[in-house]
């Protein structure tokens, strides 16, 4: 059965629904002292829930009425099987009485007639009337017979249809509840988007209703195989450290130095002083002063919290835990297990993704997930980074924080590596890690801590040597192992890796596995890890390490060690024979693994984790990390940003190459030079007075020409700086976002750095034309030259936003040139130099979207152009300060309009789920 298709129009509904009760703030989040509703709910919320119960009571009277109509038949058919079996007992009963009735007495009895006749002769008649009788009756036993059986056969067909009418039922409820399901979290997440306590709702407001009705439920048995263990096993507490709580005064500052804080924590990204905790009778008023590590409480990251005796909050990789007597706090270090139950998902289209995918995997182990292409193997990861939608009934738990509530503070633990390089490739390694360190742990650490940090990645992963190399200039290996050292340098607790050997040599092959595996071991850094690898590769896999075997649509069919026992199991020899066995046998290996133990063992470990997991209690919660998070990596993306303007074009390392230096030099420098060529083209088109006032009635005549120049050229100068820019960098962008760096941050950092590009271009321009030629003798606030410089910026910035918004919309190079390139055409045709659109109204709306046509109007009106030429009657061209002004007005406002355009795209493209 088909699902239940999510139509365009419901799709608007709720999303519009959710951006309304979001900005209306719906659910209202109550005081401290008032009781919170259980759950929170909005009007649309419960529409959801009642359409889908409506559904399913309609889905049960269809049943029962179904149900009814057959509850007669299998009445007839019953009663029919009844009389059948009652006449075969009868049919059988006479036979035994005429087998009785034939004694030795009756075979020798003589009838009348026959008392002359030999004995035996009278005994062969009475024989043959004996089986004649009891022929008769044998046949009437099989007529009888054959009765009782087609009176069978019709009731098991009757109770056929009934258990195909129900299952039929309960599959139409499952797809109402999916289809429920999936509108109530488009829903939930427009809203928690736009809602003023976005965090607060998505803690607060589950969305478990509407259940499956219990006549609905599946069949199955609740009581687990044979061979599951069905006690509870105990519950693996956090590591508790074995010195004495850290005693709290009236006013308590924790950071990474004493002095200035009372108590050190250890950790990367943790401040001098970070947090400060100030005693408020019973209570706690927790502040976060630091702008480095994030301190989350239940699951967010706050500015600020009231904190009471037992309340705990988290911060690097620790738990703190208030004391009951609120004397103390308590450090701890949670496991860094995954937990993972039924977890399933599917695409917009109905593919399956994931189907029951079950495992646990403990801290200081690395995973190994095997499978056919395509069979799956990576959607385990989007699922736990938040990009794939997972049916409601799974459950993932990471440090004994579930996937969903807490997918922010799970991004903040995990590393990701991509299949493919995604590196910056223009950078040497040492910035690259530098770059990547900063964003995810804060700028404001000490330079030689950071340096010695790149310095152990680089030999941890076997980059010592080319540690001032770029990046391009490195082999495909080793590219493999800067792009691992770039997400390992933050030292992540979950560091999942896809296909981090391919096209690797089988040296290079064993050597990433094991740095993966010492990674991932206490033994080095005291803590353990968790590491989840997909690979096709078989050849270095240890005993230690446990392998995932996943078949087509994401379905788990082996957890375990490998080689042998992974052997043994699957009933194979090798591993090709494995990955055939997958094609043939999938779904009853998929349904013995539901089954089996290492199913259970994940359903045990998740109930153990939910009852562990508490709910939020603390509506008094200030959130501000976002808004720390982008303000601490701003910095860091404008200077890589302007790393990469300045490097472009590196193909060879500068230190080992001179000339390399002049070429790098010369392409940075490249759109100011064509800037300047532009500028001399203009000024040699002009006549004496440049942009000047001839004066009487002469006309300047070659200003519209000259002036026309100058905008287009900073228009197709400013659209050609970014145009391929963030179609480039997607597959970087969309990584590092994975781990917690900020989409505004990203595209301001940009437009910041192309903004300043434009303006000197800009700048260069008006400079090297007025060398050449006079500049304007009109103006109508600041002086003639400073007012055209302004207008050339201001059109070159607002054309650079425009080809970031292109580079936004496109998906790849092709489609940004295209786009690109329409634009400079419509540009250069539409300023109203060009040609005279004035009279049409067409013409005129669409040019009022381009930065060429309003370019043109604040030049043309900064240098009284109708005036000095007497050749058009443009209104925007008009002298004077009003018009001037809109102009730029106008230029500013396509710019805005842009680039919220460039920050929405990019985060639609990097939140939508799969």
């Amino acid at each position: 059965m088909e699902p239940i298709p999510y139509r365009p129009q419901e799709r608007f509904s709720d999303w519009y629904h959710g951006w309304r009760d979001g900005l209306a703030g719906l659910p209202g989040r109550p005081s401290p002292r008032q009781p919170i509703p259980n759950p929170p709910t909005t009007p649309h919320r419960e529409y959801l829930i009642r359409s889908g119960q409506h559904l399913f009571t309609v889905e049960h009277l269809r049943l029962q009425e179904r149900l009814e109509k057959l509850a007669l038949r299998e009445e007839t058919t019953a009663l029919e099987v009844a009389m059948a079996r009652k006449a075969l007992a009868e049919r059988e009963g006479r036979l035994a009485e005429v087998r009785s009735e034939w004694g030795s007495s009756r075979l020798e009895s003589r009838m009348p007639g026959e008392s002359g006749l030999h004995r035996e002769t009278v005994r062969k008649r009475r024989e043959r009337e004996r089986d004649r009788a009891i022929a008769e009756v044998t046949l009437e036993v099989s007529a009888a017979t054959l009765t009782v059986d087609r009176a069978e056969a019709e009731a098991a067909a009757v109770r056929g249809e009934i258990e195909r009418e129900q299952t039929a039922a309960r599959i139409r409820v499952e797809r109402v509840h999916e289809y429920i399901h999936q509108r109530m979290a488009a829903y939930r997440r427009r809203l928690v988007q736009v809602h003023p306590h976005g965090a607060w709702v998505n803690d607060q407001m589950g969305f478990d209703k509407p259940e499956v009705p219990g006549w609905a439920e599946s069949r199955r048995t609740a009581e687990p195989p044979p061979g599951r263990h069905r006690a509870d096993p105990p519950v693996r507490e956090p590591r508790q450290d074995d010195s004495s709580p850290l005693p709290l005064g009236d006013h308590t500052m924790l950071g990474s130095a004493s002095p200035p804080a009372d108590h050190v924590i250890p950790g990367d990204g943790v401040m001098p002083v970070h947090v400060t905790i100030t005693r408020a009778g019973k209570a706690f008023r927790l502040k976060v002063v630091g702008e480095g590590s994030p301190v989350y409480v239940d699951g967010v990251a706050v500015r600020s919290a009231r904190m009471e005796p037992g309340d705990a909050f988290e911060l690097a990789r620790a738990r703190y835990e208030f004391t009951a007597d609120g004397s103390g706090l308590r450090p701890s270090l949670p496991f860094c297990d995954l937990i993972v139950h039924d977890l399933s998902a599917k695409t917009r289209k109905g593919t399956p993704r994931l189907a029951g995918m079950s495992l646990v995997q403990r801290e200081g182990s690395v995973l190994v997930i095997l499978g056919p292409s395509g069979a799956g193997k990576s959607s385990l990861f989007s699922a736990l980074m938040g990009e794939l939608e997972v049916d409601s009934r799974g459950q993932a738990y990471f440090k004994g924080h579930r996937l969903g509530p807490h997918t922010d503070q799970i991004r903040d633990m995990l590393g990701f590596v991509p299949q493919h390089d995604d590196l910056h490739r223009t950078l040497t390694v040492r910035r690259a890690l530098d770059y990547a360190y900063r964003l995810r742990r804060g700028g404001h650490g000490n330079r030689a801590e950071r340096a010695a940090r790149i310095t152990r990645t680089c030999e941890d992963v076997g980059l010592e040597g080319q540690i001032d190399q770029l990046v391009a200039t490195l082999s495909g290996g080793q590219r493999r192992r800067v792009s691992i050292a770039v997400d390992m340098i933050s030292e992540p607790d979950l560091l999942l890796l896809d296909e981090p050997t391919s096209g690797l040599d089988p040296g290079m092959d064993r050597d990433i596995m094991a740095k993966l595996r010492a990674y991932a071991s206490p033994e080095d850094s005291g803590v353990g890890r968790t590491v989840i690898v997909v690979t096709h590769s078989t050849e270095h896999l240890s005993p230690d390490d446990t392998v995932l075997v996943v078949a087509k649509g994401g379905r788990p069919v082996y957890c375990g060690p490998p080689e042998r026992p992974l052997f043994e199991a699957m009933g194979v020899d090798s591993y090709a024979d494995l990955m055939e066995t997958l094609d043939e046998d999938a779904a009853d290996l998929a349904e013995d693994y539901r089954n089996g133990p290492r199913a259970a063992e994940a359903e045990r470990e998740a109930t153990l984790a939910a009852k562990q997991t508490s709910p939020p209690k603390h509506p008094a919660m200030v959130r501000y990390w976002r808004f720390v998070a982008f303000c601490r990596q701003l910095p860091v993306l404008l200077q890589r940003q302007a790393a990469l303007v300045m490097t472009r074009g590196l193909s060879r390392n500068p230190r080992d190459h001179f000339w390399e230096r002049g070429r790098a030099a010369f392409v940075a420098l490249l759109p100011l030079v064509i800037a300047a060529i532009g500028a001399i083209l203009a000024a040699a088109v002009s006549g004496d007075v440049g942009l000047g006032d001839p004066g009487g009635d002469v006309r300047n005549r070659e200003a519209p020409v000259a002036l026309n120049l100058l905008v287009t050229l900073c228009v197709l100068g400013g659209q050609a700086l970014t145009y391929n820019d963030l179609v480039a960098d997607f597959p970087i962008i969309k990584r590092e976002y994975r781990t917690g760096t900020r989409i505004g941050a990203v595209a301001l950092s940009k437009w910041l750095v192309f903004a300043l590009v434009a303006t000197l271009q800009a700048l260069t321009a008006a400079g090297v034309y007025v060398l050449f030629r006079p500049g304007p003798d009109h103006a109508n606030v600041l002086g003639g030259f400073s007012e055209l410089a302004l207008d050339l910026v201001m059109t070159s910035i607002a054309a650079m936003t425009l080809g970031l918004m292109a580079s936004a919309l496109s998906s790849k190079t092709e489609q940004a040139v295209s786009i690109s390139t329409g634009a400079a055409i419509a540009q250069v045709a539409l300023n109203g130099a060009t040609v005279d659109i004035t009279g049409n109204e067409v013409l005129n709306l669409i040019s009022g979207f381009l930065p060429a046509r309003w370019g043109m109007a604040a030049a043309a009106s900064s240098t009284h152009l109708e005036e000095i030429t007497r050749v058009r009657d443009d209104t925007l061209w008009s002298a004077g300060t009003g018009q001037w002004t809109l102009n730029l007005m106008m230029l500013a406002a396509i710019t805005i309009v842009c680039f919220a355009v460039t920050v929405n795209r990019l985060r639609s493209r990097l939140t939508s789920t799969q």
